[in-house]
């Protein structure tokens, strides 16, 4: 396809301070031509998209995926340096020391810089050198987010051998230490980096100020754990996960510790290093201020702990349970009983011992609870959804994500009559039919967010039923993996669904460009759309500037179609009558 010469579009860096007006994303596009040919040959969408760019109240400009072009985007560079922009987030982007140099230089009063999940290859490299100059140039910076993940491109690997490098190392962190004293969030993943005590410990005795930090995937040992209790008093966040060099005498370090501001803590994936014992000493005595515990890939992890969790954090609020295989029935039967206040549990049953009986606790143990995930858990039936619905909470409960393979109809007329203020609501199960749509459409009218996706035995018909019922404040739907064709998506097209803004419909062979086009105007506030692997509908796209104009007429906006093909995001971003 030919693409338009990208001199033809206005320089963006040289923009009138009247252009400002929303966040722009520039996302993944396999031929990126479609945007330049719209905004340089089409009048409309070309003045449309620089009206999108006009508000000089906003402070945050976001960059995603790998949408990188050295002349186009310098441009943006310059329009974000022009600004004043005091947030960035380029998150899952290619982003290099080159790019990092010139945020570096250009963009002094930058207060937030989020480049987590960049992507890394033989173009794009983040090293210390980039880091270096952040630590220089951005003195303002309260919030870095820092994570880096290997592409999956082969000839990267091959070039280096097989060796991934070591792009950020604790020299990096060493300058950061010395350079940004304001620093009070600090989050790093050192994937792929080669961190250890010596650049997370200078993190921790020249930053006094923090209050969250975040150690992902680092070589760090129980010592830098003594400095961070001892250094960091004000600390109200903390995220030690896959730091396998972490034992279980860390979380004895944390719990002992003078961290009277702590709220939430996250010990994860550290495998076999934490057990009972360690978890025993994690109390509200000690962290009076625990408000939330994560606890992920503790296998060690028994029903003993559990009930020392319970005994020892009365006061909790929020509990996420997830990878913890040798946690059972019991064990959450001594959660739920010693922890009255809670409000938020999740748990991810892929590994964790939930049955139909742990459901039954839960609804007598837990009068406050607001928010409840509980996803694949294999034993969990009909039986135990029924047994949760006739807890003590349920006029409370306004969110609930639950996802097991022998649920039916019969769980999901149990959730509705038992949860009638539902907000949200996430049911997976594979005899979960358009019976269950028509209930739902019909029983829960403060629903705002509604995700079947994975019920493969919702059809037209039940999609039908929902866009007739009673879920007039709906502005979330994740259809994804239904039985869905282009009768489905006009029904939705044309329903009284006029507060939908998020409409996922991915995963399906029939659903074809024909039924997709024009959503965008029958739905006027809709934002986003998510067609992921529709074969039938990526064969048909067509290639070419029209394809704003064609499909995504809108009177709305921003607008943005993202479509996957072959493992690659597509996107295309119509800003429309702002």
């Amino acid at each position: 396809m030919a693409t338009a010469s990208i001199e033809s579009v206005l320089n963006l860096g040289e923009l009138p301070n009247g252009i400002l007006e929303t966040v722009i994303r520039y996302l993944t596009i396999d031929e990126w031509g479609i945007l330049d040919i719209a905004l340089c040959t089409h009048q409309d969408v070309r003045g449309i998209y620089l009206q999108a760019l006009s508000s000089e109240r906003i402070q945050l400009f976001v960059i995603n995926d790998d949408f990188w072009n050295e002349r186009l985007d310098s441009g943006i560079l310059k329009w974000i340096a022009a600004r004043k922009i005091r947030v960035l987030s380029w998150v899952n982007s290619n982003v290099n020391d080159g790019i990092l140099h010139f945020i570096a230089n250009e963009l002094p009063y930058l207060q937030l810089l989020d480049i987590r999940d960049c992507c890394i290859d033989h173009c794009n490299e983040i090293t210390d050198v980039g880091i270096k100059a952040i630590a220089k140039g951005l003195r303002n910076l309260q919030s870095l987010y820092i994570s880096c993940h290997i592409t999956s491109d082969e000839t990267y690997y091959e070039e280096n051998d097989g060796d991934l490098g070591n792009f950020i190392t604790n020299e990096g962190m060493t300058s950061i230490a010395s350079g940004l004293s304001n620093l009070n969030s600090f989050h790093i993943c050192g994937r792929h980096c080669n961190i250890s005590d010596v650049g997370i410990g200078a993190i921790v005795n020249s930053l006094p100020n923090l209050q969250s930090l975040s150690i992902i995937e680092c070589g760090i040992t129980d010592a830098v754990i003594n400095d961070i209790v001892n250094k960091l008093p004000n600390l109200q966040v903390i995220e030690i996960s896959e730091c396998y060099n972490v034992t279980g005498a860390g979380t004895a370090i944390i719990a002992n510790g003078n961290l009277r501001y702590l709220r939430s803590l996250c010990i994860g994936c550290t495998i076999f290093n934490i057990t009972d014992t360690n978890v025993a000493v994690v109390t509200s005595e000690n962290l009076p201020n625990l408000d939330s515990l994560r606890i992920e890939g503790c296998r060690s992890l028994t029903d003993a702990g559990a009930k020392s969790i319970s005994n020892g954090l009365p006061n909790l609020l929020s509990l996420y349970v997830t990878s913890c295989d040798n946690i059972t029935n019991t064990g959450f039967n001594h959660m739920i009983n010693g922890l009255p206040k809670l409000q938020l549990l999740y748990i991810d049953g892929h590994t964790c011992k939930i049955t139909d009986s742990g459901l039954a606790a839960i609804a007598n143990g837990l009068p406050c609870l607001q928010q409840l995930g509980i996803i694949g858990c294999s034993e969990i039936t009909d039986v135990g959804v029924s047994a949760l619905t006739t807890g003590k909470f349920n006029n409370n409960l306004i969110s609930l994500s639950i996802g097991a393979r022998e649920l039916s109809d019969m769980a999901v007329i149990a959730i509705v009559n038992g949860f009638p203020n539902l907000q949200e609501l996430h049911i997976v199960g594979r005899d979960v039919t358009d019976v269950s749509a028509a209930v739902i459409a019909k029983g829960l009218n403060c629903l705002q967010k509604l995700g079947i996706n994975g019920c493969r035995k919702i059809s037209d018909a039940g999609i039908k039923e929902i866009c007739d019922g009673v879920l007039h404040k709906l502005h979330q739907l994740d259809i994804s993996h239904c039985d869905v064709s282009n009768v489905g998506i006009r029904a939705i097209a044309n329903s009284r669904l006029s507060h939908l803004r998020t409409l996922y419909i991915g995963y399906s062979d029939t659903i074809t460009k024909k039924g997709v086009k024009n959503i965008g105007k029958s739905l006027p506030n809709l934002r986003y759309l998510d067609i992921c692997e529709c074969s039938r509908f990526m064969k048909e796209r067509p290639m070419d500037g029209m394809f704003l104009e064609e499909y995504m007429n809108h009177s709305g906006g921003p607008y943005e179609l993202y479509t996957y093909l072959d493992g690659k995001v597509v996107v295309t971003v119509h800003p429309a009558g702002l």
